[in-house]
């Protein structure tokens, strides 16, 4: 037998014995990498394109805040409304926009002495509000930076979303919304109103 047979047939052999060293690794499940980015946990699976995130909120009531008018300096009052994710998934629960309506119903009594407009009133800027998501493992988290004390009305509904905080299935947060027209709030407010609407969003979590 002539060397370049030999060659040949040896040549043969090796990649006979590659090819089955590479099907043994295969069926031993080695040569299958994913490489998981830097915001993976163990045990978390990402949803890919073709997979559903089930999240669904449900409020226990109408999502409006306020609805005041003739109010008085010294006055005050709170809302409370329950939200829960109703479907599968975890996610984070927002205050997605404010929806602001003022109202100045006429110019009475003293007002007319301060206030001359008819456009839109001013409750809004003099009204103190506070915002807060309350969770049920007791966790309280400040909202539109009325943590240091409330704000006016009219400043925050300028922001943009509120912080989030986390919703899983099943689970509830609450709203607190306090408000109080402070003692020293002149004349200029007497005849306004105003409405105050709320949407929430609850998004699946970015794992």
């Amino acid at each position: 037998m002539s060397d370049p047979e030999g060659w040949f047939r040896d040549r043969r052999r090796l990649l006979v014995l590659l090819l089955v060293v590479v099907l043994a690794l295969a069926g031993a499940g080695i040569g299958s990498f994913v490489f998981d980015g830097d915001d993976d946990q163990p045990g978390v699976q990402t949803p890919t394109a073709n997979e559903t995130v089930n999240v669904s909120l449900v409020a226990d009531s109408n999502t409006r805040l306020l609805n005041a008018s003739n109010i008085t300096p010294n006055s005050d009052g709170s809302r409370t409304v329950v939200l829960r994710n109703s479907g599968a998934d975890p996610g984070t629960l927002t205050i997605a926009e404010t929806a602001l309506t003022q109202r100045e119903n006429g110019l009475v009594g003293p007002e007319v002495e301060v206030d001359n407009s008819t456009d839109s009133g001013e409750l809004a800027e003099h009204l103190l509000v506070r915002l807060q998501f309350q969770t049920t493992n007791g966790t309280t988290v400040a909202l539109y930076g009325t943590g240091d004390g409330p704000r006016p009305l009219s400043d925050v509904v300028g922001e943009n979303s509120s912080r989030a905080v986390s919703l899983d299935p099943g689970n509830q947060t609450r709203l607190q919304f306090e408000w109080v027209l402070p003692e020293d709030t002149g004349n200029v407010v007497q005849s306004d109103s105003l409405t105050l609407n709320a949407t929430f969003q609850v998004r699946a979590n970015d794992e």
